[in-house]
């Protein structure tokens, strides 16, 4: 005769517990797999949105300096080590260049900056022939620019330059610490710094302008980014208290976006909130060393330029 069990509620509390346990440890193992599928797939997802363009090993660049993309989506490069501008598809393809070390028009000595975002033309600053030189898309020559000198007969020697949607051009005399403006027709209209306008003219490195937001450069030392108006106005300071060691600055559309230590920012031009797109440990991670300069098409796409290692790389932000 089969017992039964003296006590069958402490049959199904048994019971209960190891159904429990069975659960509990099925959803932690659950759990537990799933964050790591999430962390799989978002180190896979930033992996591909990094494209890199141009490599080392294509010796393409050397010691570049300065990145412009022109509405057509085509990307000019101040390829100063070769002293010389090239041109290049959206895809990194080589689709022409200019330069080559001289005095010539059509020639370079360490170029250090390029604009190419603006109508049909493109500046170059010639840093080493104390000039700015035009071209067209198509590398016609347009016209030079010299920068006028405060004391003596030497032109000034010209740095980081950006052009209006209207035309008109604005650049740093590196030797008078001044921000000049020239109209379309290269006439010298204003001049800032050396006792003139604004006065902080002597921390720009970079420059980058909107018609509907002014000029806007970054100062690295007050750690904030400086802003005035296309008639030389000062339209007080961005980002103070969120922005470490600021470097380049760039806009895209209505949105104005900066590089500095701990990445890469934007901030609507409206509102002024910087929010941090890339940290600086994303882009060592994908391999970008030194980011020499940058330009950012639609809101869409970063192209990331470190011309210590002579590589472009392209992040798309379709997903951010």
């Amino acid at each position: 005769m089969n017992k039964r069990c003296k006590n069958p509620n402490l049959s199904r509390t048994i019971l209960s517990k190891v159904k429990v346990g069975v659960l509990d440890f099925s959803f932690w193992r659950t759990f537990v797999f799933a964050i790591g599928v999430a962390v799989f797939l978002q180190l896979v997802h930033a992996q591909e949105n990094f494209t890199l363009l141009i490599d080392r090993e294509s010796g393409l660049l050397r010691d570049a300096r300065a990145i412009s993309v022109a509405p057509d989506g085509t990307i000019y490069i101040a390829d100063t080590g070769h002293h010389r501008i090239v041109q290049v598809g959206a895809d990194g393809t080589l689709l022409g260049e200019i330069g080559g070390l001289g005095k010539e028009h059509g020639q370079f000595q360490w170029p250090i900056d390029v604009a190419a975002q603006q109508g049909t033309s493109i500046w170059v600053s010639d840093f080493g022939n104390r000039r700015i030189e035009r071209f067209t898309r198509r590398f016609t020559w347009q016209g030079t620019i010299e920068i006028p000198s405060i004391d003596g007969d030497i032109a000034g020697q010209p740095g980081a330059l950006a052009v209006t949607a209207m035309g008109d051009l604005f650049v740093v005399d590196q030797d008078g610490q001044r921000l000049l403006k020239f109209n379309p027709l290269g006439i010298l209209q204003a001049e800032h710094g050396a006792h003139r306008g604004v006065r902080w003219v002597s921390q720009i490195d970079n420059l980058a302008a909107n018609s509907e937001f002014g000029i806007v450069w970054a100062d690295r030392e007050a750690n904030l980014v400086r802003r005035m108006d296309l008639f030389g106005s000062g339209l007080g300071d961005l980002g103070r208290g969120q922005l470490r060691s600021p470097e380049r600055v760039a806009f895209s559309e209505r949105t104005l976006w900066v590089s500095d230590s701990s990445g890469i920012l934007r901030a609507d031009i409206e509102q002024g909130e910087f929010i941090r797109i890339l940290e600086t440990q994303t882009l060592q991670e994908n391999g970008i060393r030194k980011l020499s300069d940058f330009a950012c098409v639609n809101n869409s796409y970063l192209y990331l330029l470190d011309g210590s290692q002579g590589q472009l790389w392209r992040v798309s932000l379709l997903s951010k």
